[in-house]
């Protein structure tokens, strides 16, 4: 409290200092927790996905938001690079829970900000290959977090589009 004498002593101090990580830098990213993060292929970019229900793309060399897409997703998301940089794959899960729950995946071009492609269909967690041009998405019966599962794994050929495997998995998470 400003104006007051400081009485804590050396050991608080010790302690406190103790307990500080070895981080560099350190960011307020969402107004809730963060449901996904992931660093681009090249280290300068980190994009996160919020229980606020919002994306953010973070520069890191300077730690300034680049830009933000609002989802109203309460409960987070999944975000995911491509290999090139081009692209951000946002997955959003919007809704309570149970049949209330909508899933929706977004490819977002970076340089424009806009939607380069969107699948139809309930998709929800998403992921992209480090190397090539694929994307797996998981499509499920429930929210993904109250002992249902989702059902179907998906991998698609995201620039052009197309739809290349479709497996039927017990699964709440996938990744390359």
């Amino acid at each position: 409290v400003e104006g007051k004498d400081d009485l804590r002593g050396f050991e608080w101090r010790y302690f406190w200092g103790q307990s500080r990580g070895d981080q560099t830098a350190w960011i307020q990213a969402h107004e809730g927790g963060v449901s996904d993060l992931e660093l681009s292929p090249d280290g300068h970019w980190l994009a996160t996905a919020g229980t606020d229900g919002m994306v953010k793309l973070w520069n890191l060399e300077n730690l300034e938001l680049i830009h933000e897409w609002n989802y109203c997703g309460e409960n987070g998301g999944s975000v995911s690079f491509s290999s090139d940089q081009r692209f951000l794959a946002i997955g959003t899960q919007l809704g309570s829970g149970g049949t209330d729950i909508s899933r929706r995946v977004f490819v977002k071009d970076l340089e424009s900000k806009q939607n380069a492609w969107a699948p139809d269909d309930q998709w929800g967690y998403v992921s992209m290959s480090p190397v090539g041009l694929q994307m797996l998405t998981l499509r499920g019966d429930g929210d993904g977090c109250t002992g249902s599962r989702f059902s179907v794994l998906h991998i698609w050929g995201y620039l052009g589009k197309t739809s290349s495997d479709v497996w039927d998995l017990p699964a709440t998470l996938a990744a390359w």
